[in-house]
């Protein structure tokens, strides 16, 4: 059995500056909603024990698992891959 990266990613709710405002005059900026990626590292070296357990969790915390097998860079990949899925 290979050891894998497990990972758990989601998109959040952020903001985006469109239109900066005066402070100095009390205006303020306009924004525009974003979903913001987000990807934490559950194990580097997991089994598939460890992949259920991140399961149970994700989801209660609204987590999709993503799991890799020697990735360079398992948290970079995780946050484009739940971009594209759009979860």
């Amino acid at each position: 059995m290979t050891p894998m990266q497990i990972v758990l990613a989601r998109l959040d709710d952020g903001a985006e500056l469109v239109k900066a405002g005066r402070v100095d005059i009390g205006e303020r900026g306009t924004f525009r909603a974003i979903k913001v990626p987000v990807a934490v590292m559950w194990v580097n070296n997991g089994t598939e024990a460890d992949r259920s357990k991140a399961e149970r969790f994700a989801k209660t915390e609204g987590y999709t698992v993503l799991c890799y097998n020697g990735e360079e860079a398992p948290l970079c990949r995780a946050r484009m891959d739940i971009v594209r899925l759009g979860q």
